[in-house]
């Protein structure tokens, strides 16, 4: 069985409902004795259960359900695994099933990346305007939300770009910045 989180994003967490349920008639006296569950595997401290762990062991006749919640939360980018195992008393099977759980999911983020840190405009008379682009890119694994852009320490610039606006994975948006001097000599 697989439990497949699709995209997580990184500092956020996503839970599914899972059930374990005892197949076979009711009206049978076999039951099955879950004697505790545990998470095992490469990223298991990215995956949790909610069962308490003194709620074992559970005696499951046929018919019964217990439900519980698997919460994946990443820590770190990309494709991450693990296996919920549940241990059984031996001898309670009738079955060879193999009580595991197979979790993956994929930690994502945007990373923004503005690789030009600064623009000399050079000389511009007062009261002209140049203008000029600046690639801001999404070096992540997720979409980018850009909701405002500013410029910071001049009044004589400004930022002529439609935000907000969505940059996709391994993509850019070029952001219009326009310099309209106010008075003379060197701005910063």
């Amino acid at each position: 069985v697989l439990s497949d989180y699709g995209d997580v994003r990184l500092g956020t967490s996503a839970t599914q409902l899972a059930l374990v349920q005892v197949p076979g008639p009711i009206d049978t006296h076999a039951e099955v004795v879950i004697r505790g569950v545990r998470i095992i595997g490469v990223n298991q401290s990215e995956f949790s259960h909610d069962i308490p762990a003194d709620s074992f062991p559970l005696h499951l006749v046929p018919g019964t359900r217990v439900f519980f919640n698997i919460t994946f939360t990443p820590v770190e980018l990309e494709q991450r695994h693990a296996t919920l195992v549940f241990d059984i008393q031996p001898g309670t099977l009738c079955e060879a099933v193999e009580p595991v759980v197979e979790l993956e999911g994929r930690g994502v983020l945007p990373v923004i990346d503005v690789p030009r840190r600064s623009i000399n405009f050079g000389r511009v008379c007062v009261g002209s305007s140049i203008d000029t682009v600046i690639d801001v890119r999404n070096l992540g694994n997720a979409p980018l939300r850009v909701d405002g852009a500013a410029i910071v320490g001049s009044s004589d610039m400004e930022v002529l770009a439609q935000l907000p606006t969505d940059i996709l994975v391994d993509s850019l948006r070029q952001v219009r910045v326009r310099f309209t001097p106010r008075k003379l000599g060197p701005i910063e």
